[in-house]
């Protein structure tokens, strides 16, 4: 199938299934405006549905219309129940969460539809709407909305712009292109709630979250050989500090990737017996979803991320952070 057969034979799927689960991963305002976008349509059509997030939705998602509908417990659903899976913005199973019990649970004639535009993805769906060169997933859904005429009204709109926003870095990051631009235009004509969106973006931060940030960037390292600039963020930072890890880092990331003299940045985070690592570039000849696949991640060719499990140290003989 085409893309425009593949877009039509989803809308199909969802008309003839009676339960639908839909869900992105977690923490991640394309994700998270992807999977409402479709609640909202789903709702309007009547549709029985369960809205999953593998994490609980950051405070600055709060605002997005029908936040309240999504749930972070794995247990409160059985996969085997639902005739149809909605997953969004995963670039692989895995960043489900929920991986595992998919594998267990999904029944044979359940029909998996993977709609996303990570680099890495590797089709896992049995029904595949992929497009590895769109800026975003919410671009995406709102093509799927157009193709099959299905009205777009406030509450979705908002959701899909916050969605191109977040990932595009509000048209600064190498996401942005000229679809960005125009599916952007399209949403605010369609009533999308441009200023709590950027409200919600763009004045997110916290004393403490700053605090934060400053002991990150205390801890900034340069590697003159690989053009690397990184930083480490440990568990007890967050814990003195009374913040959580997506709370305190959203961000950072994007702000580390404003270094001119760095082709690469990364930030490595404790938690819970893990780190987790954040690939940024905005340097063509580089790809981070490449280095992240080394341990085990993904992402874009721009931005990646990755989750090992260890501890972070500093070796003071060589006075580098260490991984153990």
């Amino acid at each position: 199938m085409n893309k425009i057969q593949t877009i039509q034979h989803i809308y199909k799927l969802v008309q003839k299934s009676n339960y639908i689960f839909v869900q992105g991963h977690g923490g991640c305002g394309d994700a998270i405006g992807s999977t409402l976008a479709m609640v909202h349509w789903l709702e309007r059509i009547g549709k029985k549905y369960i809205a999953f997030s593998p994490e609980p939705i950051p405070e600055m998602f709060q605002f997005l219309p029908g936040v309240e509908k999504i749930t972070a417990d794995k247990n409160s659903f059985n996969i085997k129940d639902f005739d149809l899976l909605l997953i969004l913005d995963c670039g692989d199973i895995g960043r489900t969460g929920i991986a595992e019990k998919i594998k267990a649970e999904k029944l044979t004639q359940t029909v998996l539809v993977n709609i996303d535009h990570h680099h890495t993805n590797d089709d896992f769906g049995d029904v595949n709407f992929v497009d590895k060169n769109s800026p975003s997933t919410t671009v995406l859904v709102h093509e799927f909305f157009q193709i099959n005429n299905i009205s777009i009204n406030k509450n979705i709109a908002t959701c899909l712009l916050n969605g191109i926003f977040t990932d595009t870095g509000i048209f600064i990051n190498p996401a942005t292109n000229q679809e960005a631009l125009g599916k952007a235009s399209d949403l605010l004509l369609a009533g999308a709630s441009l200023y709590t969106i950027l409200n919600s973006i763009l004045k997110n931060k916290t004393v403490l979250g700053l605090k934060l940030w400053g002991r990150a960037l205390m801890r900034l390292q340069y590697n003159e050989r690989y053009k690397l600039a990184y930083t480490v963020l440990l568990e007890k930072d967050f814990r003195e500090l009374g913040i959580s890890g997506e709370e305190g880092t959203e961000g950072l990331s994007n702000f580390m990737n404003n270094l001119n003299d760095a082709k690469i940045t990364l930030i490595l985070r404790e938690e819970n017996g893990k780190i987790k690592g954040s690939f940024r570039t905005t340097d063509d000849q580089f790809d981070v979803a490449k280095l992240a696949g080394l341990f085990g991640g993904g992402g874009h060719k721009k931005a990646a991320g990755f989750t090992i499990p260890g501890q972070l140290f500093f070796d003071t003989t060589q006075n580098i952070w260490k991984i153990v």
